[in-house]
């Protein structure tokens, strides 16, 4: 594989935006356009920052590509559901998921409402997809979340890491544990 550089033409990035958007990215595309995946079949190194929002990396056998930044935002307004078509306009192979850390339902209290309404966007029950945090309190299990919504699309998940952001300090960056600005980034590319 060859060493990447800030310079380097192949570094895709979008400016996230917590939305629904999935662009196809060629090589020409500029980057820091407005939206939350990013889907290709070229030789690119596909971007995305992350705190405590899940990344997720997308494949098929016929090597299309895809990375995701997922919220509870994205997941509820279909980001996954955007990629998943997007690549389906171009490949019609199997796709495989992985799933980076991101923040654990021990660190991440909601709401019932927005619960709700996250599980009637993935037409699920809010019990599939709630937790309690390690105070108690009523959680979003992002991760299940983001298992039901792969499991519907058919997608097959390869590979989660379990670890969440908010807990394990030093190793990862959490906004909604420790303020931090810092992201880390999940590059998907071809090898």
């Amino acid at each position: 594989m060859a060493a990447l550089s800030s310079e380097d033409r192949r570094i895709k990035w979008v400016d996230q935006v917590h939305s629904n958007t999935t662009l196809r990215i060629g090589p020409s595309d500029e980057c820091g356009q407005p939206a939350d995946a990013m889907v290709s079949k070229d030789s690119l190194a596909l971007t995305i920052f992350v705190a405590d929002c899940a990344p997720i990396a997308l494949g098929t056998q016929s090597a299309t590509m895809g990375a995701l930044h997922c919220g509870w935002k994205g997941l509820r307004d279909g980001i996954i559901r955007s990629a998943h078509q997007t690549i389906r306009d171009i490949d019609h192979s199997q796709i495989f998921a992985l799933i980076g850390p991101c923040i654990g339902p021990c660190c991440y209290e909601f709401s019932y409402d927005d619960l709700a309404d996250i599980a009637l966007k993935l037409r699920c029950d809010p019990e599939e997809i709630a937790a309690f945090t390690q105070s108690g309190s009523l959680a979003l299990d992002l991760r299940k979340a983001i298992e039901v919504e792969l499991a519907s699309l058919d997608i097959e998940l390869s590979f989660e890491d379990k670890r969440c952001t908010s807990c394990v300090a030093g190793e990862f960056f959490s906004y909604r544990a420790r303020g931090e600005a810092e992201r880390m980034a999940l590059i998907v590319e071809k090898l």
